[in-house]
């Protein structure tokens, strides 16, 4: 029984040392793309629904894609009320991830 409780210790300390699993989430800004903007953009950014662009082919730089999900563009409704600046630039970031 104390080998059982020392092996169940050591299991335990491995994985606090080498911490919690990873979420599928790779990037901080993946989670909020794929809750708001995959519908329309697609889950790697070419679903083009009511006329999103393609983000695969898109070559916009960092400061068009934050106005552009700032203040929002045509169909694409404005984020700045729903997201930090912060998470605007980390889904910039993941969406440059997506990029062919």
């Amino acid at each position: 029984m104390i080998a059982l409780k020392n092996a169940v210790f050591m299991l335990s300390l491995l994985f606090f040392v080498e911490g919690a699993p990873q979420s599928r989430f790779m990037f901080p800004g993946q989670r909020l793309y794929e809750k708001n903007c995959s519908f329309c953009h697609g889950k790697v950014g070419d679903r083009q629904r009511f006329g999103a662009k393609n983000l695969r082919v898109s070559r916009a730089g960092d400061s068009a894609l934050f106005t552009i999900i700032s203040k929002g563009l045509n169909r694409m409704p404005a984020w700045s009320s729903t997201f930090s600046d912060r998470e605007i630039h980390d889904v910039i970031q993941y969406i440059k991830t997506l990029r062919s």
